[in-house]
């Protein structure tokens, strides 16, 4: 189910949430819409579940499968929703709250006792939950409960789901372990998701496509991999990930980089280069894009050895290495290296 937004606007109180937003989610696709806190995120999705009306507009429209949706109540576009906070009903079972949106249904399009039987418990061994099926909300953890939230979601069968920050109430460790059980559930059904998230690593890891909002707008669509490497501009790469960002003057005429400083008011354009593309040496080369630094902190524990440096201006500045890289350049505290960058984007101020 192929899912389209054109002209959509959404004002509350005066505020634009969304501002003319024209984006299609591909059928089969697991979507993250990604975008900092009020960047209209959730707006966008509950506009999609029917649960909001757009502004009206003579060219607005949304569309699943190519048909307008945009005068159907929230159950008659069979949408499954997942919120961050759960949402299940605590009097209620793991097998009750999972039927109940089945046996809420006209009694005309209502499956029959064994039918309902037979979906919750196929939905319970999907999300590894079937021994837990008589248990209460409040004898689950978190992780547990969020599972209970989405089979209740996909009970009613919906031609997309969408997931509202499910998994922003949980602690780390259970967020990285759902989110690849989430990824590995999609593989099996192969449904329409779009996911909402402010959270880059997830979008990074879980996604098919990426759809980053600011302000309203979508500042990039793409794959992990085009947003990510490729940003549309400077905001796109500030939000995706850690990054340096230095002051510089860029002469467009001989398409040169003058040396890179902390700004003195004559800079017109920002550098920025992510921790990973910084090399670190202990001789000057005299290169026009080399900064020199002092070694502040060195952190070693995890997968990588995060280095926090000074620079003249005591300006700090992050470099990320292997481990491998570390013990090689024998890093103290205090020390003299400078710093060239194999990659760095340009962006004018």
């Amino acid at each position: 189910m192929s899912i389209e937004l054109q002209h959509i606007s959404k004002t509350f109180n005066g505020f634009k949430a969304l501002d003319n937003v024209n984006i299609k989610f591909n059928e089969g696709e697991l979507t993250a819409l990604l975008g900092p806190s009020g960047s209209g995120k959730t707006t966008l999705l509950r506009l999609v579940a029917g649960l909001e009306e757009s502004d009206e507009h003579p060219d607005s429209r949304i569309s699943f499968h190519g048909e307008d949706v945009g005068s159907r109540s929230v159950g008659q576009r069979k949408v499954g929703f997942v919120f961050q906070h759960y949402a299940l009903f605590r009097h209620m079972t793991v097998f009750e709250n999972i039927a109940f949106g089945l046996r809420v249904k006209k009694r005309d399009e209502r499956p029959s006792k064994n039918e309902i039987s037979e979906r919750v418990f196929t939905l319970l061994k999907l999300v590894q939950l079937d021994s837990m099926y008589n248990r209460l909300p409040s004898q689950l953890s978190g992780g547990q409960r969020q599972r209970v939230a989405l089979a209740r979601a996909l009970a009613i069968q919906p031609k997309v789901l969408l997931l509202d920050e499910p998994f922003g109430a949980l602690d780390a460790k259970v967020r990285g372990e759902l989110r690849r059980w989430l990824r590995e559930l999609h593989d099996q059904l192969h449904f329409t998701s779009i996911f909402v998230t402010h959270d880059q690593e997830e979008a990074l890891e879980i996604a098919d496509r990426i759809v980053l909002t600011h302000d309203g707008r979508i500042e990039q669509t793409g794959t992990p991999e085009e947003v990510f490497h490729n940003p549309a501009n400077e905001f796109v790469m500030r939000f995706l990930g850690e990054v340096n960002v230095f002051h510089a003057r860029v002469d467009e005429t001989k398409h040169d980089i003058l040396p890179l400083r902390s700004g003195d008011g004559s800079d017109n354009a920002n550098l920025l280069i992510r921790p990973h593309d910084l090399d670190i040496h202990y001789e000057k080369w005299n290169k026009k894009a080399e900064i020199p630094a002092v070694v502040h902190r060195v952190q070693t524990a995890g997968p990588i050895v995060k280095i926090n440096l000074w620079d003249e201006q005591k300006k700090n500045i992050l470099v990320h290495l292997s481990h491998e890289e570390y013990r090689h350049l024998s890093l103290k505290r205090d020390q003299r290296v400078y710093l060239t960058p194999r990659k760095l984007k340009i962006y004018s101020r």
